[in-house]
């Protein structure tokens, strides 16, 4: 059985205590032996762009890791900003509110397939906010172990997101 992060970007340098716990314990797996990989989009981060790929899709090994990288969907930065500022402010959302938010943020059918059809593969997404997460525990609930990282923020008193 593999274990498999899944994460919305991953790399040295990266800011976030949930990126360096992944990076950091997919390292220390992979010196012990485990068979682990890192599935993420071709974002840089939190901090760049969420619209166009930075990294090539494809797989790499970084430190002894396996890296495979998927290249983001198209998605609607006005709406997802709206929808964004008002979770911000503490303000609800609606249920299709809530799922269009999580459809707009960071999604990759491509990662979504590669998800859909792993075998031998137990899935550790993280964190708990991005979407990501949200759709790797629904495309494979029985072979998913969500790591949140949880904050107590808005986001995670999203109905989906609960």
């Amino acid at each position: 059985m593999r274990a498999a992060f899944v994460i919305p970007w991953y790399g040295r340098g990266i800011p976030g205590g949930a990126e360096a716990m992944c990076r950091l314990t997919a390292e220390n797996l992979a010196q012990r032996g485990v068979d682990v990989e890192v599935l993420t989009t071709c974002l840089h981060s939190l901090e760049k762009s969420w619209d166009q790929d930075h990294h090539p899709p494809g797989e790499t090994v970084e430190a002894g890791v396996r890296v495979r990288r998927f290249s983001i969907d198209p998605r609607n930065v006005g709406f997802f900003a709206l929808l964004n500022d008002r979770l911000v402010r503490g303000a609800p959302l609606t249920p299709s509110e809530q799922r269009a938010f999580l459809e707009n943020m960071v999604n990759s059918r491509a990662l979504d397939d590669y998800i859909a059809q792993a075998q031998d593969c137990l899935f550790f997404p993280l964190p708990y906010l991005f979407s990501t997460t949200w759709r790797t525990i629904r495309l494979r609930p029985e072979a998913s172990v969500p790591i949140s990282c949880h904050h107590d923020e808005g986001y995670a008193y999203l109905d989906p997101i609960r």
